[in-house]
């Protein structure tokens, strides 16, 4: 069956079938549309009629379709070997990536972009393997100054005090 084991053939907790995964998936789908629903944004019409949020609201429906279908289908007692190794510690990078990220937008805003995302870029490339540090620092002042500049040329301005709109 490709990689894939029944319930019974390995000892799984049922979080770590696909109905379990399923259902984890479900309910962070739903707070995602509660969420996007009280959002004013999302509603928001454009000059050619569509709804700002038309299109992640139908992402949004779509995983959560296909999540609902991992919860009811024939497969849903069955476990990838990979997902049958999985452990709490294999959370805490993607959640410490998640924090991250969630820091570097809040002061991109909120202090300057072109101050913040050299920072952050430099961090990320040489974290990813740009060595030296030398080379990490001048990617993400290029890529910044590219990034922001594209920005600029399209009518789509970035905070920022040192160079302003």
């Amino acid at each position: 069956m490709d990689g894939e084991t029944s319930g019974s053939d390995k000892r799984a907790d049922w979080i770590r079938t696909n109905q379990g995964f399923g259902v984890v998936v479900t309910a962070l789908l739903l707070l995602l549309v509660l969420y996007l629903t009280q959002q004013e944004w999302v509603f928001e019409r454009l000059r050619d009629g569509f709804q700002l949020g038309f299109f992640t609201l139908v992402s949004a429906g779509t995983m959560l379709a296909c999540s609902l279908a991992m919860i009811f289908d024939g497969h849903k007692d069955k476990t990838d070997k990979e997902m049958a190794a999985v452990n709490r510690q294999d959370f805490i990078l993607p959640a410490i990536v998640v924090v991250v990220c969630y820091i570097y937008f809040e002061l991109a805003w909120r202090v300057d972009f072109l101050i913040v995302t050299p920072f952050f870029l430099a961090v990320g490339v040489y974290v990813l393997g740009i060595r030296p540090i030398r080379t990490a620092v001048i990617a993400g002042v290029i890529i910044s100054i590219t990034i922001f500049g594209l920005f600029r040329v399209i009518g789509i301005y970035l905070p920022s005090f040192i160079i302003p709109a």
